[in-house]
Order: C-alpha cells, then sequence, then structure tokens
C-alpha cells in the first residue's frame, strides 16, 4: 500500500511513525493539524496505521 503514497505522504507517514505529534508534523511542514489529520485518515483507510 505504501507504493501507492506520494513523496509528502510517506514523509509524513515516516515521522507518524517515529511517534512526532499532529502538532509537530503540522508545524515542520507549514501546515494545519486539520490537513495532518486528512493524511492519518488517508491512511487510516488504507490500513497502514
Amino acid at each position: 500500500m505504501e507504493n501507492s503514497l506520494n513523496e509528502r505522504e510517506k514523509e509524513i507517514l515516516e515521522l507518524v511513525k517515529q511517534n512526532l505529534s499532529i502538532d509537530e508534523i503540522a508545524e515542520k511542514y507549514g501546515v494545519s493539524k486539520h490537513t495532518i489529520k486528512s493524511y492519518l485518515s488517508k491512511f487510516n483507510k488504507l490500513n497502514i496505521i
């Protein structure tokens, strides 16, 4: 499944695996917490996390 992810999604997934918080990931990429939650939702739907 991870092959179907784009580069940004792979980067965010790696940070999730490193146990960074939603706030930390959002700050790192300069996006909102909502954006990161959207990524997490996609990962969950794909049974990646």
